[in-house]
């Protein structure tokens, strides 16, 4: 029994020590095999429209690349693994799933159907047990209800007569009768006038007061806007006086030189390490395109040697043809990042832009 036991734990513990090594090994991998890159920069016409570039990022000897290219004014970017675009392995792993939906999809429908058939016997049956004929009580309801129903859509006609010896009626009325009926009515709407007259007045009274009230209050709101303004113009230069300060403590300028110390080591850990083509420029002026060779000079020695840089003097032009290839390890980067992580004057400058932001 013991044995057994025994023999169950070495199993375990040899599956979790090769877990353990395939992790390192990732983790290995993923640190110190380098990312190379390479571009190709090419312009053989005037132009911007005329420039073309092809980049490319890979790792684990092309396992996985990313494309860029650049031409016509249009960007494209690829993703490939194993030199199959990423696509293309979307497509296939949908095409599996459907695969795996249809099968499902077909069972699905095959017990949907065997389901329906059973239901429509069950239905079947009890339509041939249930009494098709109506009983009486239900015949002698419908037979009150007929004559009721033949009433309600009788329409109703309307007394024509009537109305006609209304209309003659009012056309026979005399004229002298019509017109102690129109001086009511023009001295109504007079005593109505006069009635609400006090009350538009008071109305109007009341709005000029408002608009008085309020040519009044404009200066003292003037005043007060005018005091805002220089309370925010006072809180801004507080502001800018904590900014500058900041900006000149002794912490930030700390802070400052450490990332630019890492930021420059990467530059020059991740620099091309081949450099090939040629170039050729020149400008309308001579003296221009002088001048420019004169700063290339300056940092001549710091130019790769396989890159030819050649002037014109005596036309405007920009043509090149560069080829760029370099690599650089993700264990670089991490270092990097954990040093500056480390480092407490750039945490607490950190701090203070999210305390300041929020």
């Amino acid at each position: 029994m013991i044995h057994i036991l025994f023999m169950i734990l070495k199993v375990l513990g040899i599956l979790l020590l090769v877990l353990l090594l395939l992790a390192l090994l990732v983790i290995c991998s993923v640190l110190f095999i380098p990312l190379c890159y390479r571009a190709h920069l090419q312009k053989e016409e005037e132009g911007v429209a005329c420039v073309q570039a092809q980049g490319r990022i890979s790792w684990l000897f092309g396992a996985a690349a990313l494309h860029v290219s650049y031409e016509n004014q249009k960007m494209e970017v690829q993703i490939r693994i194993f030199g199959v675009p990423l696509e293309t392995w979307k497509q296939r792993l949908k095409k599996i799933r459907r695969g795996e939906a249809l099968t499902s999809k077909a069972e699905k429908r095959e017990t949907r159907k065997s389901e329906t058939e059973k239901t429509d016997r069950k239905k079947a049956e009890q339509n041939a047990d249930a009494p098709k004929e109506q009983t009486a009580e239900e015949e002698a309801a419908e037979r009150k209800q007929m004559p009721e129903k033949a009433a309600a859509v009788i329409p109703k006609t309307p007394d024509m007569p009537e109305e006609q010896q209304k209309n003659a009626e009012q056309k026979a009325q005399p004229e002298a009768e019509q017109e102690p009926a129109a001086r009511r009515n023009f001295l109504e709407r007079l005593f109505k006038i006069v009635e609400h007259l006090p009350e538009k007045l008071l109305n109007f009274a009341d709005r000029l007061l408002q608009a008085a009230f309020r040519l009044l209050e404009l200066p003292f709101r003037l005043l007060e806007k005018l005091g805002q303004k220089i309370e925010a113009g006072r809180r801004l230069k507080r502001k800018w006086e904590s900014v500058k300060k900041f900006f000149r403590s002794k912490m930030f300028r700390e802070a400052l030189l450490h990332a630019k110390k890492e930021v420059l080591y990467f530059l020059k850990k991740a620099a091309p390490k081949k450099v090939t083509g040629t170039v050729l420029f020149g400008f309308d002026d001579p003296a221009l395109t002088g001048e420019l060779l004169g700063i290339l000079g300056m940092i001549y020695g710091k130019l790769p040697g396989d890159l030819s840089v050649r002037p014109d003097f005596e036309k405007e032009i920009l043509r090149g043809d560069v080829q760029i290839k370099g690599s650089f390890q993700a264990v670089t980067a991490a270092g990097i990042a954990l040093r500056l992580f480390r480092d407490q004057n750039l945490r607490k400058t950190i701090r203070h832009f999210k305390h300041k932001e929020a």
